[in-house]
């Protein structure tokens, strides 16, 4: 459908997929990954093996408008 696939707050402790699984699995292809706001891309760098090309973002993960 011409989305986008982000898994959100990949470094969260609790449900995040590294906490989960510990490593993204091949083919899996995300877009980007979301990291949480607690979190810096450097530390995630640091303690994550991710390819080089993927995109780290952090946004709101807002489940309300307000």
């Amino acid at each position: 459908m011409n989305g986008l696939f982000i898994p959100a707050h990949v470094d969260r402790p609790a449900n995040g997929l590294f906490s989960q699984l510990g490593f993204i699995p091949p083919g899996l292809n995300p877009d980007a990954s979301g990291i949480s706001k607690l979190s810096t891309k450097k530390y995630v760098l640091e303690h994550h093996n991710l390819p080089a090309e993927l995109t780290l973002i952090r946004n709101s993960d807002a489940h309300f408008i307000n």
